[in-house]
């Protein structure tokens, strides 16, 4: 998922926004590209301004699906250092005050680790 939205999701958008411009700025297989025909109002801007927003929208919801699962991630996984300060409180805990650490599952735990 996170390739996808790191890479793939730019290049789905530009090819968008590239294709729905070719769209606007071609008239017919025989004629060429003319790029007034954007400006000229009708169809082609019609494709042209589709091309725009559908590429700039596809863009802003990858970042924010990119932001709120690397938010996700971060916060869904315990620092180690905090963990391990944690357990070691637990452990400090259970050897000062062997009855009331018996109390909680960890200090059970640890109590009869210690023993």
């Amino acid at each position: 998922m996170r390739t996808y939205l790191r890479i793939f999701n730019p290049l789905i958008a530009l090819l968008i926004f590239i294709l729905c411009s070719f769209a606007g700025v071609r008239e017919d297989k025989d004629k060429p590209i003319v790029p007034r025909n954007i400006i000229a109002g009708g169809i082609p801007t019609y494709f042209f301004a589709k091309g725009m927003f559908c590429g700039v929208a596809l863009l802003l919801l990858g970042k924010i699906l990119e932001n709120r699962s690397a938010a996700t991630i971060a916060r869904s996984e315990p620092e180690p250092e905090k963990a391990v300060n944690i357990a070691l409180l637990h452990l400090q805990h259970s050897i000062v005050n062997p009855p009331t650490a018996c109390k909680s599952k960890l200090g059970t735990t640890l109590s009869a680790l210690i023993r």
